[in-house]
């Protein structure tokens, strides 16, 4: 039988570390343990990530959940929210303790930034404006339709030119989301076949640590 454990211990400490969604986290005889955020195969930074493990011969009160770096706080049974700040792999630890025997371990996961926002002068993104619509606009904001996250992400600052007809052009720097005085006279004089492309645009979300630089938008009026 001291043949036998010793043997089980072995197998435990080299049992291979997955990424995938499906793989097993923990494998003792007769309990099983899977890890899986719940929204994405990913943690992401600056938010929550919900995860859930999925166990059976064991309670979740007899296991300890870790993660390094990053912190998780446990929600109820094997429901728990993880969250991480910093690009790169993280590593999830499961110990626990089952008939005076114990098991660990420890597989990777990977940790991103939030993607890109899109910014955008209004909803839907692509919105086609008349002239007298445009100049109605209040500001550039930053969108994330396709993240299955709730994120608040805002504009620092960007440059809005007016291209007119004729070729001629008129710029303003703008600083934060909200028109100011220069570039909101660029838009109260928006007529139709202008052209304005809101460039260097510069924004922040959740968990950034410096702005990002956002891809130029365009509308033609």
């Amino acid at each position: 039988m001291h043949h036998l454990h010793l043997l089980l211990a072995i197998l435990l400490i080299c049992t291979p570390k997955h990424v995938s969604k499906e793989s097993i986290a923990a494998r003792h005889p007769q309990i099983n343990i899977f890890a899986a955020p719940d929204k994405m195969n990913v943690f992401y930074i600056g938010v929550d990530n919900p995860m859930t493990l999925r166990a059976s011969g064991i309670a979740s009160s007899d296991i300890q959940v870790s993660i390094k770096p990053g912190s998780i706080e446990k929600v109820s049974g094997f429901r728990y929210n993880v969250r991480v700040t910093e690009p790169g792999e993280v590593y999830l630890t499961i110990t626990g303790t089952r008939s005076d025997e114990e098991f660990t371990s420890v597989f990777p996961f990977r940790a991103k930034p939030i993607p890109d926002p899109i910014p955008t002068l209004g909803f839907p993104i692509g919105k086609e404006f008349s002239p007298d619509e445009f100049r109605q606009q209040v500001g550039l904001i930053l969108a994330m339709p396709y993240f299955d996250f709730d994120v608040n992400c805002t504009v620092a600052s960007f440059t809005v030119t007016r291209i007119t007809p004729d070729g001629s052009r008129q710029l303003a720097n703008n600083e934060g989301g909200r028109f100011d005085e220069a570039a909101k006279g660029l838009i109260e004089q928006a007529q139709r076949g202008d052209v304005f492309i809101f460039s260097n645009i510069q924004g922040t979300c959740q968990g950034d640590t410096e702005n990002r630089r956002l891809n130029n938008i365009a509308y033609f009026v």
